[in-house]
């Protein structure tokens, strides 16, 4: 505790932002990556200092998402989150950050790039949220592929089949 006494708010301040845009840059940097270098950021004034604090307990400088696509401000979304996110989630998170859009429905927009993405095999989706593939292994991302997620939707078991079956009248047979 000596150590912090000894340091003044404004420093300290300093530190926190300074670790605040590191997560920035490794979230940009992983993004960077997953698109095997092809993330381009276009429009970076850097002419606003202050940050976003969305309610999932990690910042993102606010326009860190201006000029981005919707596919892209969203893959960097979800690596800064570093958590499986609903589409209402991503979409408020991303609108925060400075995603600019026309769209009067961005979390419509954000379901119809998750899904394309989960085409490309970039998100996965799951009961939870969505979430980026890279987080996960190999084997859980081809059991995922193959096994669509159903909400709601009770599995069938051999008893409710006899059951059905058994509630069926069977056709009349001639005499």
């Amino acid at each position: 505790m000596a150590a912090h006494e000894d340091q003044d708010t404004y420093e300290l301040a300093l530190q926190a932002k300074i670790a605040a845009w590191q997560t920035a840059l490794d979230a940009y940097r992983a993004a960077k990556a997953a698109d095997g270098g092809a993330f381009v950021v276009h429009g970076s004034g850097g002419s606003q200092n202050s940050t976003v604090r969305p309610p999932h307990g990690y910042d993102l400088p606010v326009g860190a998402l201006r000029g981005h696509t919707l596919p892209d401000a969203i893959k960097v979304y979800l690596e800064a989150g570093n958590r499986k996110q609903t589409n209402k989630e991503i979409a408020t998170g991303i609108r925060a950050a400075g995603f600019e859009t026309g769209q009067a429905n961005l979390e419509a927009g954000v379901a119809s790039a998750l899904f394309r993405l989960k085409k490309a095999g970039t998100v996965l989706r799951f009961k939870e949220g969505w979430d980026l593939a890279t987080h996960y292994s190999d084997h859980l991302r081809k059991k995922l592929e193959t096994t669509p997620v159903k909400r709601g939707a009770k599995p069938k078991t051999a008893s409710s089949n006899k059951a059905a079956q058994s509630s069926t009248p069977e056709p009349e047979k001639p005499v």
